[in-house]
């Protein structure tokens, strides 16, 4: 009985294909420590694919994020105004990618306060 089980899981597991993309999960494409003496920060994003949402999460301090650029493999770049503090552990509302292909995030911020250098993260979805 206990040899049929794994047979039937075996064959299961051979015959299942790579994971397909979830539609709506949020994927960290890239993160970045922010400088102390500047006031841009650079995220080199792994964005082969065609992703219609994206998004800047903040870790360790709250920070003040005038706007975003994101440059990308073809085409001009996209700018994101969004003029807000992001507090330790959120994330700015989700802004819809005119193309795909993404190479770079570039980050216009304002630090609030002394300390740990923030973590800005860059997340996408499809």
């Amino acid at each position: 009985m206990q040899s049929i089980a794994l047979l039937i899981g075996l064959s299961m597991v051979a015959t299942t294909g790579p994971a397909e993309p979830q539609s709506g999960r949020w994927i960290t494409l890239g993160t970045t420590t922010l400088r102390l003496n500047s006031s841009q920060g650079m995220v080199r994003v792994r964005g082969t694919d065609r992703y219609r949402e994206v998004r800047l999460c903040v870790e360790r301090r709250p920070v003040r994020i005038n706007s975003a650029r994101i440059e990308f493999a073809r085409g001009g770049p996209q700018v994101l105004p969004i003029r807000r503090v992001v507090d330790s552990g959120n994330c700015t509302g989700p802004d819809a990618l005119a193309r795909s292909n993404m190479r770079t995030v570039r980050v216009d911020f304002e630090r609030l306060r002394s300390g740990a250098r923030p973590i800005v993260s860059v997340q996408a979805r499809w």
